[in-house]
């Protein structure tokens, strides 16, 4: 009965603790509150892909449209990263464009690709490129090469791991052409060296431990933290604890695109309404149900 009251009132401090959610949209200057895709460079700037304004970039206080200077293209960005030389590729319709800080350089998907939803790199630092149905790679040629796949389904992600590629998708976890796991994945992501895969239900890693608690649509990790963003709460766990954000206690009511954690601890929440700013600092995480996240030891 101790051990049930403990519990109980853990919980309770959970969902009870309350969170100031800052939003950011149109009436703080942003040029587009349709929200696809958000990075922070090695530099510390943020680039939001949107719709209806492209390439953004943010610096804390002023938002800037990178235009890449193609008249036919929509402005709507679907994808962002970084590489390793400090490069930013984004996809904009069918196209992959590098922007090196100066000028842009775009590569042609073939005809038939459809929006690309997710970017990684390769042992080489070559760009892999999912569409919903399709994987590609840039080759040394500047050419975009279709990977061959068996039929895995409608793709959700995509992630570079340890000399081979892993798919998230909605028939199964695969890396490479091998089904690892069945069922449908939505978010892949790497903490503490090892790749975590995540459903509605729970987080597979490749080590093979196994939890519910961080089931949902979208995960991501950064500065010691790993979150995950379900449609009505967002779980925010580290080594020593996590914490619970809810409509309850702060979360607002939005049908979420993705998640981000910053390099200083912030969290960004991205839908179409614009972004959420969490800050690192405001959170308390409570450790006495620890052993629940066997994942995170």
């Amino acid at each position: 009965m101790g051990l049930y009251v403990l519990l109980m009132s853990v919980v309770s401090q959970l969902y009870a603790q309350r969170f100031t959610v800052e939003s950011i949209g149109l009436e703080e200057g942003m040029p587009s509150s349709r929200v696809n895709a958000l990075i922070e460079d090695s530099r510390g700037f943020m680039w939001i892909g949107t719709e209806g304004a492209g390439l953004v970039r943010f610096d804390g206080h002023d938002f800037e449209q990178v235009d890449p200077g193609i008249p036919s293209l929509q402005p709507i960005v679907t994808a962002i990263a970084e590489d390793s030389m400090g490069n930013l590729w984004f996809a904009m319709e069918n196209q992959l464009i590098k922007y090196d800080g100066f000028s842009f350089k775009s590569h042609y998907l073939p005809v038939e690709a459809s929006r690309v939803i997710a970017l990684d790199f390769d042992q080489d630092h070559h760009p892999l490129v999912a569409t919903r149905s399709s994987v590609f790679s840039l080759s040394e040629g500047d050419t975009l090469e279709l990977i061959k796949l068996p039929a895995i389904g409608r793709i959700s992600d995509i992630l570079w791991y340890k000399n081979d590629f892993w798919i998230a998708t909605d028939a199964g976890l695969y890396s490479s052409n091998r089904l690892v796991q069945s069922g449908q994945w939505n978010s892949l992501e790497i903490y503490q060296d090892r790749i975590l895969a995540q459903s509605q239900t729970g987080l597979w890693s490749v080590k093979g431990d196994s939890q519910t608690e961080l089931g949902g649509e979208h995960l991501a990790t950064g500065r010691d933290l790993l979150i995950a963003l379900r449609s009505d709460s967002l779980i925010i766990s580290a080594a020593n604890g996590y914490s619970v954000l809810s409509e309850d206690n702060g979360l607002p009511g939005e049908d979420y695109k993705g998640c981000y954690v910053d390099q200083s601890g912030v969290i960004w929440l991205f839908s179409n309404s614009g972004l959420f700013k969490i800050p690192g600092t405001q959170f308390k995480l409570y450790d006495a149900l620890g052993e629940v996240f066997s994942v995170m030891k």
